[in-house]
């Protein structure tokens, strides 16, 4: 039960930090393009189990990392409209069933090299073979820049990915 606990206070920290955060401060470089590309475990049932039982069981059950490597990949482009604001869209693929999403993101905090930011995405998926919403939700992401390119790190869940989402893109 103590663990349960912990875990739920980190993941609520996580989800909080970006509320307490500062504003934009530094200018950022004159890139209003970006292209990104990002895998993260796939939003299903039991990923969020298999969260639930690593938390709550000691020693984790092999048998839920299939579970938890179903991968989600996602390919996304970003029109910059100004330092702290941006919108675009978002291909997303689980196994084989597709989605398509308009992307805000919202940028908390920005210094050289590093971005912290939010971003939510709506649009319509297939499961199965039936069409309906899609909608990926992230609180809390990171991006480091590299020259041109950079890397992101996000914490969300929806169809992009639940959980830890990674990736990576290029600006022009």
């Amino acid at each position: 039960m103590r663990r349960t606990g912990f875990l739920i206070v980190i993941i609520g920290i996580i989800y909080c930090l970006p509320l307490f955060s500062t504003s934009v401060t530094e200018p950022v470089p004159a890139y209003k393009h970006e292209i990104q590309f990002k895998w993260g475990p796939a939003p299903t049932l039991p990923l969020a189990v298999g969260v639930y039982v690593l938390s709550t069981t000691d020693p984790f059950p092999l048998e839920l990392l299939g579970f938890l490597a179903i991968p989600a990949f996602s390919g996304e482009y970003l029109y910059n409209l100004t330092p702290r604001h941006a919108i675009g869209a978002s291909v997303n693929f689980f196994l084989i069933l597709p989605s398509a999403m308009f992307k805000y993101r919202f940028t908390y905090k920005q210094s050289p090299g590093i971005r912290m930011y939010g971003s939510v995405g709506v649009g319509f998926g297939t499961y199965n073979i039936y069409p309906g919403p899609a909608i990926q939700l992230t609180p809390f992401g990171i991006q480091f820049d590299i020259k041109k390119g950079f890397f992101v790190m996000e914490t969300g869940v929806g169809m992009e990915g639940s959980l830890l989402i990674l990736g990576g893109g290029f600006r022009f």
